[in-house]
This record gives structure tokens, sequence and C-alpha cells, in this order.
């Protein structure tokens, strides 16, 4: 008789020990699935935030490309200007009579006042596109 109740004992022991470790078991369980399920929570967060990154990159690509098409449209008239002036500069070279212009300030003084409104449209041209 005490060998069936020594041998029930270590039974009932290894039950309880068994279930401990079940309970054990489910508990770690719950917690892995727990982290797991604010690991993909975190994950689906950070998925959003690349969208509105790659969104706002986007569109500054698009505001980049737009303004980079505004600055050769204003280099070109900035060039159509320079081409412009060099013109007029030589034309009015050509005019101004050459005679004694090492002696005489009145030479230059004509050239320059010639190319004036060359030279103030190059200056407004370029504020524009500043």
């Amino acid at each position: 008789m005490d060998a069936i109740k020594k041998k029930m004992q270590a039974m009932k022991l290894e039950k309880d020990n068994a279930l401990d470790r079940a309970l054990l078991c489910e508990q770690q369980a719950r917690d892995a699935n727990l982290r797991a399920e604010k690991a993909e929570e975190e994950a689906r967060q950070l998925q959003k935030k690349i969208q509105a990154i790659e969104n706002d990159l986007d569109q500054t690509q698009e505001a980049l490309m737009a303004v980079n098409a505004k600055l050769e449209e204003k280099e070109k008239a900035l060039q159509n200007e320079l081409c412009s002036l060099v013109i007029l500069t030589a034309a009015t070279a050509k005019t101004t009579p050459i005679r004694d212009v090492a002696d005489s300030d009145r030479g230059r003084q004509r050239g320059c006042c010639a190319s004036q409104p060359a030279s103030d449209r190059y200056t407004s041209e370029s504020r524009k596109i500043d």
C-alpha cells in the first residue's frame, strides 16, 4: 500500500509540475504573441511614415524640376540679353567716332551713354532672375 501511495504522490507531483510547465509555456506564448503584435503595429506605422516621406520626396522632386525649368528659361533670357548687349555695344562702337579717343573722355562718354539702355535692361533682367 505504501508503495502505491508513494507512486500516486509521485504521479500527482509529476502532474502538478507538468501543469505548471504548461501554464508557463502558455504565458510565454501569450507574451510572444503580444510582442509580435506590437512589432507588426510598429512595422505598419513605419510603413506609413515611409509612404509619407516618399510622397514628400516626389512632390519635392516635381517642384525642383519646375524650378530648374524656370531657371533654364531665365538663363536663356539672360544669354539673349547679353547677346543683345554685345551687339548694341559693337554697334555703338562702330557709330562712335574714334578720333583721338585716347586723348578725349568725350569718346568714352558717348560709348557709355549709348550702351546705357542695354546695361539698364541687363541689370533689371538680372534682378528678375534673383
